[in-house]
């Protein structure tokens, strides 16, 4: 589907789109909703994290995170801890964290032998790269902020 005559952006966006894809498909294959795995993969990172920090970090919303949440409670997988300010603990179970260990870090090493198979300096490109594009993207929609809603 490459087109050569298409801008760096668009061609950007495919290339995220099919990644998006490709997880979605993962999500699947495994057994989880896009959203569960999300949360999976930050509890593998974080150990406990707030759901408040959920949605910020996944870019998900509330009632997205809060569903998969209860989801995964009654599936036994994680429970909420105590809520300390505006802030609600989510960690994992026994059984989460079973599943975590079993499902979640092999397909993040599987993701990590792909990068690690590129020489160091295409992998810190790739992360420069990123990056840069993180902070200028974070950069535009800043201004769109300070400018307001549209209407």
């Amino acid at each position: 589907m490459e087109n050569k005559d298409m801008n760096v952006i668009r061609r950007f966006n495919r290339i995220e789109d099919k990644i998006n894809s490709l997880y979605h498909k993962a999500c699947r294959i495994m057994g989880f909703a896009d959203s569960e795995m999300m949360i999976l993969y930050l509890l593998c990172d974080y150990g406990t994290i707030a759901q408040k920090d959920v949605i910020a970090f996944a870019g998900m919303s509330k009632q997205t995170v809060s569903s998969a949440v209860s989801r995964m409670e009654q599936a036994g997988w994680l429970k909420r801890g105590s809520e300390a300010g505006h802030k609600r603990d989510i960690v994992p179970t026994e059984k989460g964290r079973a599943i975590i260990e079993e499902v979640i870090r092999p397909f993040m090493a599987e993701e990590e032998m792909i990068v690690e198979s590129w020489p160091k300096e295409e992998q810190q490109e790739f992360l420069r790269l990123h990056q840069k594009y993180c902070d200028g993207l974070q950069a535009a929609v800043s201004k769109m902020e300070s400018r307001g809603k549209a209407e």
